[in-house]
Formats: C-alpha cells, sequence, structure tokens
C-alpha cells in the first residue's frame, strides 16, 4: 500500500510538473510548486490510510469496553444486590 501511495503522489507531482511547464512558468517555480504538490499528496493520502486502517480495526473488534458496559458481566450464580439499610 505504501508503494502504490508514492506512485499516486509522484504520478500527481509529475502531472502538476506538466501543467506548469505548459503555462511557461519558470523552471524553479515549476519545481518548488511540483515538490509541493508532491509532498501534500502523499501526505494526505498516509493520513487516509491510517483513518481507513483505524476504522477497519475498530470495527473488527466490537468487544472493546465502552463507558456505558461493564467491564465483566456478573456471575451467574450471583444474587442480586440487597436493597440499602437505612
Amino acid at each position: 500500500m505504501q508503494s502504490l501511495t508514492l506512485q499516486i503522489s509522484g504520478i500527481a507531482a509529475l502531472l502538476m510538473l506538466l501543467n506548469q511547464l505548459w503555462g511557461y512558468a519558470p523552471l524553479e517555480r515549476s519545481l518548488v510548486v511540483t515538490i509541493g504538490a508532491g509532498t501534500v499528496v502523499y501526505s494526505v493520502l498516509l493520513v487516509g490510510q491510517a483513518v481507513v486502517r483505524y476504522v477497519i480495526t475498530a470495527a473488527a473488534a466490537p468487544d472493546i469496553a465502552t463507558d456505558d458496559a461493564p467491564a465483566e458481566p456478573p456471575p451467574a450464580d450471583a444474587s442480586p444486590p440487597s436493597p440499602p439499610v437505612s
């Protein structure tokens, strides 16, 4: 997956470079824009991959304890709690 992310960001950067050069932009400006665009695309794809991986992992493990659920179920032979004595 990491190589796919790198390839997609490289293609986006190459397209950005060609777009800049097609408009007769100076080479220095075109390279700066290309490097910036490639870095931004790569970062966005990495964050998206991390979010998707987190969502899939969280969905695969539904037994994660929540605040409203008891940590352990009471034993089957446990008697109900007695009312408070006043």
